[in-house]
């Protein structure tokens, strides 16, 4: 399987990178990022290869829809090439919008439904939304996600960082949760 990885903050470095490793064993990986020196630096330290793609558009509305849209193009043609099965993000607009556009199943993780710009734009075009079990899903469901296609888990993001330096991906968890994108 294919999978694409949009990667937007150093806390997203961080939560993604165990299961980038995970699933890099047996999945062909792709992450991309903005041009944003904190991932970049962070992702060098942590030696995830990340290709940064666009930048963060500043603290005016104009500018960040500019670099929205520029990203947005840029995004479409890279990974029209990678051709992923997946893209995983924490609620990326620019990757909710490229792989609703070319057809690729997308599942989110979020712990921020108070971020209402980014829920706007991206929640209504994911397949699945995966957030911690302390937030209640009409908190999104409100944005055009069915409650069906929440899937909550027992973990605050925060704690999943800071536990992974002490995690043996080859351990076997008491208890798996699996779920079906269909």
């Amino acid at each position: 399987m294919k999978i694409w990885f949009d990667i937007l903050t150093p806390k997203q470095v961080l939560f993604f990178e165990p299961m980038v490793k995970h699933l890099q064993k047996s999945n062909e990986i792709f992450c991309t990022a903005r041009n944003y020196r904190e991932v970049t630096d962070l992702a060098k330290i942590r030696k995830m290869k990340i290709m940064m793609i666009g930048k963060h558009g500043g603290s005016l509305k104009v500018d960040k829809l500019n670099a929205s849209l520029k990203r947005t193009l840029l995004l479409t043609d890279k990974i029209q090439r990678f051709r992923p099965d997946l893209t995983i993000s924490f609620c990326s607009p620019e990757a909710a919008r490229v792989s609703f556009g070319l057809g690729i199943r997308h599942i989110a993780f979020c712990d921020s439904p108070h971020a209402e710009a980014v829920m706007r734009l991206s929640v209504p075009l994911i397949q699945k939304l995966l957030i911690p079990w302390i937030i209640p899903k009409n908190e999104f469901t409100k944005y055009g996600i069915s409650a069906k296609n929440i899937i909550q888990y027992k973990a605050i993001d925060a704690s999943v960082i800071i536990r992974y330096n002490d995690y043996n991906i080859s351990s076997n968890p008491k208890k798996k949760k699996t779920f079906s994108l269909d």
